[in-house]
């Protein structure tokens, strides 16, 4: 299920969690900003952490997480640093690094950061 975290004021993660559900892994890629139905905004700054919160509700003990953000301010290792936090795991249990495609001469193209967690330690 896929869907824009903007849509609800609530993602669909905390209506999830209500029902005892849990998977051995999950997605994201929250926007940086929207709007959904009723104009409920969505920041990255402010609904990141409820929303990590709420999956981690959701995540089965030995179960991954990936998170990628194409934001200015979250690089690697905040990604890596909400995602510990949230998760309740170990920083050395969370690997981060950029997002980029590099092309045959070696150029590299910027397009955010991701952060994965595999397994409860």
């Amino acid at each position: 299920m896929r869907r824009d975290p903007a849509a609800s004021s609530k993602p669909p993660a905390h209506t999830l969690s209500g029902r005892g559900r849990r998977y051995d892994g999950i997605v994201l890629d929250p926007p940086s900003y929207g709007h959904g139905p009723g104009s409920a905004a969505w920041q990255i700054d402010r609904d990141l952490p409820l929303l990590l919160d709420a999956c981690a509700r959701l995540l089965a003990p030995d179960g991954f997480a990936l998170l990628t953000a194409h934001s200015d301010g979250y690089g690697p290792g905040r990604l890596e640093g909400e995602l510990a936090i949230a998760l309740g795991r170990a920083a050395r249990a969370v690997e981060s690094g950029p997002l980029e495609l590099v092309t045959a001469d070696g150029r590299r193209l910027e397009l955010g950061a991701f952060a994965r967690s595999t397994g409860g330690a």
